[in-house]
């Protein structure tokens, strides 16, 4: 369960443009075998996300006000 906590939000990020682009590639009638194989392609690209772009960068995504060296903030 953890692991796929961890691909969670890659996850969706990824499937909706997948499902999306097959719908819309397949004039809205796919079949059951096209739809899995959008989700697995959803997943392996969730867990390479995760691997290679998460943990690679780890924390240096977020937004974090910084400022310069020399100031400090006053009380």
């Amino acid at each position: 369960m953890v692991r796929i906590g961890l691909i969670s939000y890659p996850l969706y990020l990824w499937h909706w443009p997948l499902l999306s682009y097959l719908d819309i590639l397949r004039n809205g009638v796919s079949n059951v075998l096209e739809i899995w194989a959008a989700v697995l392609a959803a997943v392996v690209l969730s867990v390479l996300t995760y691997l290679y772009v998460e943990r690679l960068f780890g924390g240096a995504l977020t937004l974090r006000p910084s400022w310069p060296s020399g100031w400090r903030a006053s009380a």
